[in-house]
């Protein structure tokens, strides 16, 4: 998992191919410090992953709320993975957080 800071209000947060249950602490504090820094738009790249525990879910969706509050999102992007785009569409994600392509390059 690694963050890059767009501007004082966007980063992008590049996850891993992999995150398990036990990266949702560690995803739950990058988040954390996100807000807290005053992030408004943080775009959760799903380029490389192709697997993302449930136990995850918890802080992306909580911090999507959090920045929704003041005016903020996150947004999921280059979700490509078709056991992610099943498992979003099963949780009907696609109707709570943005869900988009996005050129990276």
């Amino acid at each position: 998992m690694r963050t890059e800071k767009i501007d004082a209000q966007t980063a992008f947060l590049h996850l891993a191919r992999k995150v398990e249950a036990e990266d949702a602490t560690a995803l739950k504090k990058v988040l954390h410090g996100l807000y807290e820094d005053g992030t408004k738009l943080v775009q959760v790249n799903f380029a490389e992953t192709e697997r993302l525990h449930k136990a995850c879910l918890g802080p992306l969706l909580l911090y999507h709320k959090k920045l929704q509050d003041r005016g903020g999102e996150i947004k999921f992007i280059n979700v490509a993975a078709p056991y992610l785009k099943h498992l979003f569409a099963m949780l009907n994600l696609y109707s709570v957080i943005s869900i988009e392509e996005v050129d990276l390059n």
